[in-house]
Parts: C-alpha cells; sequence; structure tokens
C-alpha cells in the first residue's frame, strides 16, 4: 500500500505541470480569441504532407501568404521536414490534421518531459514543478506553443523533443537519445550542436568514454536512416543534400549578402538584449521584429546562469557544455539575416532552452523553491501571458 501511495506521488508533479500548461493555454485563447480549433492559415506542413500522399515533393503551387522556396518552377516548402512527418499518417488515412490539438500536446509532453529530465536529476519534486513551468510557460516558448503555424510548430516540436534526447541521455538510452535528436535537428536544423552534450551526457551516465560509440554503433541507426531522408528529400528537390529551401526564399536569394553572415551578427547580438521602448505617452513598446531581451522574456536563462555560478562545482563539465551549446547557438542564429520577424519577444532563442534546463537540472539542489525562483516563475507567466495575449491582439 506504501509502495502504491509513493509511487501515485511520483505522477502528482507530471500532472500539476500537464494541467498548468493546459490552463496558461486556455487563458491566452479566451483573451486573444485564439483556438486550438481555429483554421490554421499557415499550415505548409500540412500541404506538404498531402504532395507527399499524391506523390510530389512541390506543393503544385504557389501560395503568397507562406513563405515557399522557388526552385525549377516549382514551389516548395522552405522548412525542415519532419513535423510532415508527423502529420503524414492522418493525411494517409484521409483523417483532418488538429494542428491546434497536436500543437497543445506537444507543449503538455514538453512540459512532462522537462519535470522528468529534472526529477532524473535528482531535483524535488516541487522544485522540479516550479522549474518546468518557469521553462514552458514562464518563457518565450509560450508564445510559440499556443498555436500551430508553420514558424512555430516546429519550434514547439523541436523543444519537445531536445528535452526528450536529453531525457534519454540521462537514462542511458542511447538509440532514442539519438533518433529523438534527429527529429529535432528535423524540426531545427541548428539543434545539430546538442550532439556534442549528448554525447558527454551519455558517457558519464554509462562510465565510458569514447569507446562506448564504438562498442554500440547501433544506437546511431534510427538517426542515420532519419538523417537519410533528410538528404535524400533534399537532393531530389534542391540537387544538395544539405539545403532543406530556405535559401530558395525571395527574400534571402535577393539578400546581398545571402541568408547568413558574418555582417549580420551586430545588430542581431543586439536584439538578444534589448529593453522595451518607452512611446511618447510613457506607455512600454516592445519590438514585434527581430526581438527583445531574451533573459526579459525567458527568465529561465537568468535562472540556469546563476545556478551555473552558485553551484559550479557540481557535474561541471555537463553545465559547461551546456552553457557553451547556448553561446554556439545564439552566435549561429544572430549570423541570420533576420531573427524571426513578427513574434512577441525572441523566439529562435527557444532553441536554447532545453540547454538551460539541463544546467538547471544540474545545478537545484534544494528540496523547496527558492523565494528567487518563485518570484521568477511568476513574473516569467505573467509577462508572458500577457506578452503572448497582446501580441496575438496586435496590440503590443
Amino acid at each position: 500500500m506504501k509502495k502504491a501511495i509513493e509511487k501515485k506521488c511520483e505522477w502528482l508533479p507530471l500532472i500539476y505541470v500537464g494541467m498548468f500548461i493546459v490552463i496558461a493555454h486556455l487563458v491566452v485563447w479566451m483573451f486573444s480569441g485564439n483556438s486550438p480549433l481555429s483554421p490554421n492559415p499557415y499550415n505548409s506542413y500540412v500541404l506538404q504532407a498531402e504532395a507527399w500522399r499524391d506523390g510530389s515533393l512541390d506543393l503544385g503551387r504557389g501560395y503568397s501568404h507562406l513563405e515557399l522556396a522557388e526552385y525549377d518552377y516549382r514551389y516548395f516548402v522552405s522548412f525542415p521536414p519532419f513535423p510532415s512527418v508527423v502529420y503524414y499518417p492522418l493525411v494517409l488515412l484521409g483523417i483532418p490534421v488538429p494542428e491546434g490539438l497536436i500543437a497543445l500536446i506537444t507543449s503538455v509532453l514538453g512540459g512532462i518531459l522537462c519535470c522528468m529530465l529534472l526529477k532524473s536529476c535528482s531535483v524535488s519534486d516541487t522544485c522540479a514543478a516550479v522549474i518546468s513551468i518557469l521553462t514552458v510557460c514562464g518563457s518565450n516558448l509560450l508564445f510559440v506553443s499556443v498555436n500551430a503555424w508553420v514558424w512555430f510548430i516546429a519550434q514547439n516540436m523541436c523543444f519537445t523533443l531536445t528535452v526528450a534526447s536529453l531525457l534519454c541521455a540521462v537514462k542511458k538510452r542511447g538509440f532514442l537519445c539519438f533518433l529523438l535528436w534527429a527529429c529535432a535537428v528535423g524540426c531545427r536544423p541548428f539543434q545539430i550542436l546538442y550532439l556534442p552534450l549528448l554525447c558527454l551526457i551519455l558517457m558519464k551516465s554509462c562510465g565510458s568514454g569514447i569507446r562506448l560509440f564504438v562498442s554500440k554503433p547501433h544506437w546511431f541507426a534510427g538517426a542515420a536512416v532519419l538523417a537519410a531522408f533528410y538528404m535524400w528529400l533534399n537532393y531530389a528537390r534542391f540537387g544538395n543534400i544539405f539545403e532543406f529551401g530556405h535559401n530558395y526564399l525571395p527574400e534571402f536569394t535577393q539578400a546581398e549578402k545571402g541568408q547568413f553572415n558574418i555582417a549580420y551578427m551586430k545588430t542581431n547580438l543586439y536584439s538578444l538584449i534589448r529593453l522595451p521602448m518607452l512611446s511618447s505617452s510613457g506607455a512600454l513598446k516592445m519590438q514585434q521584429f527581430d526581438g527583445m531581451n531574451m533573459f526579459l522574456v525567458s527568465p529561465v536563462f537568468i535562472y540556469a546562469v546563476c545556478l551555473y555560478f552558485a553551484d559550479f562545482k557540481n557535474n561541471r563539465l555537463i553545465k559547461t557544455a551546456a552553457l557553451i551549446t547556448i553561446i554556439a547557438e545564439l552566435l549561429a542564429i544572430t549570423a541570420h539575416k533576420t531573427m524571426g520577424g513578427w513574434q512577441f519577444g525572441n523566439r529562435y532563442t527557444v532553441d536554447c532552452i532545453p540547454a538551460a534546463l539541463l544546467i538547471a537540472a544540474m545545478s537545484c539542489r534544494r528540496q523547496h523553491p527558492a523565494p528567487a525562483l518563485t518570484l521568477l516563475t511568476v513574473f516569467g507567466v505573467l509577462f508572458n501571458l500577457a506578452g503572448t495575449v497582446l501580441c496575438y491582439l496586435d496590440a503590443l
């Protein structure tokens, strides 16, 4: 009886986190007029899955409101393909893809996996729940998870898959770890930068060196198959195994410096830290194009950095690798011509949040949330709820 009660209690933090995420989404939908059942005008991934079903790699025609790659007089989805892989079975069966519900399920699953990762690193149940809420609802992830627009569903899935791969690495499940990581890369290509971190976690979890991967080549089998699919798809569409289409967007084909250039970094690095402006009436005016201060909109980064230095001796190697992963990804995204266009916050930085979560998981030693964590969580949730609603109402 006692074991049954203890086992039941282990699930409570996961249930609380999942319920909190659902409530946060309901609040946004209620005040912004959105709904998980609303039609999705930016449904590129569904269109791509339907084209695959019909035996075609291109969409057959252009859509003026979508970001499509124009190549060889044909129109292709210009984003990495994994979300279409998720949608394809439903499309094949003739079932309408409930994109909004899939986005909600992905977000809830992401929060639950955050909590599981924290608990796997010996974080107390209460702290694990609070940090998970800070990570999912008190960060810029909330903005991208409340609908299934083509740009946002990819980041939502990418976050959940990256956290899942980190959890599998901690639990020594190498095959799943690399497979889920490959799925995340198929949503957001710069997640490839997480590979050294995942390998390091697996080596430490298994108490082995680099020879671990020589003795377990099957761990890479699933990821290799998925990578082969990505490369075949890229080559079949664009004649280049590394080209998924973004370079053929008109905004980049017409750009003097191309899609990526270090010349973009100066302006974009400033976008990571710029604060909201004061309007002539004295009200705060938040930048909706190319991003605003990442620490303001995602205070989980503040929490992770503080914990990194406060608990520097424990798990130093993995936490340093996680910090390097964040820095490397930030440098990569700031070399991009844009920082995400219209948005609330700085959505490209959402891809770095799993590494920040890992630092917190490897550092938090308290049984109960510290006042600073509680304060950051309350601020993060309220700020992102308000900002997300106002942004979708176009009232920022």
